[in-house]
Parts: C-alpha cells; sequence; structure tokens
C-alpha cells in the first residue's frame, strides 16, 4: 500500500497588520525558531516562505534565524519559497510595480541566502491571468488557494482536481500550480492555538 505523499508550506510575514513592531521579537522567538527546530528535530522536507521585507527584518532582529536557515536551505531540508519584496495584491498595481517588486524580492534572497526560489506564493492569494505572465518571468510553479477557484467552478470541477496536477493560463504563458488549501491552513492555525483538537485536524 502506498503511503499518502503531502507537503508542507509555512507562511511567514513580520509585516502582518496585527502585529506591532516591538512583538516581533517575541513572534521570531515563539514561532520562527521552533519552527526550524521542528523541521532538524524531525528531519522533515518544509517549504517556508518569506517575503524579502521579512527576511530583512530576520537579518536586523534575528541574525541567527538567517544563519540557520542558509544551512537547512543549502542540506536541502528547508525550500524557500519566494513572495516577492513585499506580499502586494498583485492584480491592483502596475505591472511595473509587480516586476520591481519581484526583482526587489529575488535581490534579498540571493544576498542573504544566496538561493534564487523557484516556487513563489501567490500574494494574499489573489489570481488573475495577467499574474501568470509576472510570475513566469522569475520562477518554475506559483503556490495557490485551491478553495476558492472550486466553489466557484464547483458545477464541473471535481474535489479530486486539488490532488492533481494543475497549470494556470495567462494571457500570453502558463505555469504549473501548487495548490493550497485554506480549510486546513485555518484548521491548523486553530489547533495550533488550542481552539481544535489534534484529533479533529487529522481526520479532516
Amino acid at each position: 500500500m502506498n503511503k499518502p505523499k503531502f507537503y508542507l508550506i509555512f507562511h511567514c510575514n513580520l509585516a502582518f497588520s496585527s502585529i506591532d513592531e516591538d512583538q516581533l521579537n517575541e513572534v521570531i522567538a515563539k514561532s520562527y525558531f521552533p519552527l526550524l527546530q521542528i523541521i532538524k528535530s524531525t528531519n522533515t522536507k518544509t517549504g517556508i516562505e518569506f517575503s524579502g521585507y521579512t527576511l530583512e527584518k530576520l537579518s536586523k532582529l534575528a541574525p541567527l534565524f538567517i544563519d540557520e536557515l542558509k544551512i537547512l536551505s543549502k542540506s536541502g531540508l528547508v525550500e524557500v519559497i519566494a513572495s516577492g519584496y513585499q506580499q502586494i495584491i498583485g492584480p491592483i498595481v502596475p505591472y511595473k510595480v509587480n516586476v520591481k517588486n519581484q526583482e526587489l524580492g529575488l535581490k534579498v534572497y540571493e544576498n542573504f541566502l544566496g538561493i534564487k526560489p523557484r516556487v513563489a506564493f501567490l500574494n494574499e492569494q489573489v489570481f488573475s491571468k495577467s499574474m501568470v505572465d509576472i510570475y513566469k518571468e522569475f520562477y518554475d510553479a506559483i503556490c495557490m488557494e485551491w478553495n476558492n477557484p472550486y466553489s466557484i467552478n464547483a458545477h464541473y470541477w471535481q474535489e479530486s482536481y486539488g490532488f492533481a496536477p494543475a497549470i494556470a493560463k495567462g494571457i500570453k504563458t502558463q505555469i504549473p500550480i501548487i495548490w493550497t488549501n485554506s480549510i486546513l491552513f485555518q484548521q491548523f492555525q486553530r489547533t495550533a492555538t488550542s481552539q481544535n483538537t489534534l484529533e479533529n485536524y487529522l481526520s479532516m
């Protein structure tokens, strides 16, 4: 019997609007460092998404985190997922702003980690055909939330499509999609904050 296959992608954002600047050190200590420790102790290959801005903040507030992340990245245990310099909502800003956002982000990944990520996390999970062409300029694939597209197309999409390879078509190009699941993500958050039980989460 084949074992089920899955992947983990954690979203890290120190520009989160509900987190005050004076709380960042606490967030890093209680969330970011423990994440790396779990990855190392369980030897679990994991994707972690950072904006360029978040990496810059980490380099100032917790340079040891950058050192650890670099080691894990080079070992192949962590794959850094890109999201540009800032997590802007791409479809509502001009083309040149989107391109510059990705260019600046890639410079930060290179400067701090010595890498060029191959996969990008769709900012705020907002999709448009025009964004496909922009991401295709820089990456091999994008991570995109499954649940909302499925709810809109449920009359002819099957639920099994969420576990199958998919291609997003842009205006001129196309790019592979790695589906993410917002329901599982939200329930994971609730489990981590004791608003849900581990048994309920694993039964989903």
